[in-house]
């Protein structure tokens, strides 16, 4: 059983979006990113996946929890352990038999816990996702 529990709007508002996040690149040096087009954030032990709208993909030395401490607080949602989600890149949430799935717009789909599925619904509640 397959139901869609939200298509989100093609007019998604930005306006909180618009941090920059500093980050260091070996190649370019210090480097100021608009958080608006940061997709996903996935962990790898104490690295951090950074995923961008363009597809690239950043390997950073730091923790998610790091990266999640500079994030705007309502433009970020957790929905595992492992990784953080832009609520403005959230195409569909599905709920299956035992499973709620989310579609990111880089046609990503991941998987949300079962222990945070209730904090995460409450999220997407107040922030108008439903």
């Amino acid at each position: 059983m397959n139901t869609a529990l939200h298509t989100a709007p093609t007019t998604a508002p930005k306006a909180p979006m618009q941090a920059t996040l500093q980050i260091y690149l070996h190649n370019m040096g210090q480097q100021r990113m608009p958080v608006c087009d940061l997709v996903l954030l996935q962990s790898e032990a104490n690295y951090t996946w950074l995923v961008w709208t363009d597809g690239q993909r950043l390997l950073m030395p730091r923790t998610l929890k790091y990266y999640e401490a500079k994030l705007p607080v309502n433009g970020f949602v957790r929905l595992h352990r492992n990784c953080a989600v832009n609520v403005h890149h959230i195409v569909e949430i599905r709920r299956k038999v035992k499973v709620v799935e989310v579609q990111l717009s880089n046609g990503v789909c991941l998987t949300v816990a079962r222990r945070r599925w209730s904090s995460v619904k409450q999220q997407f509640s107040q922030l108008g996702i439903s």
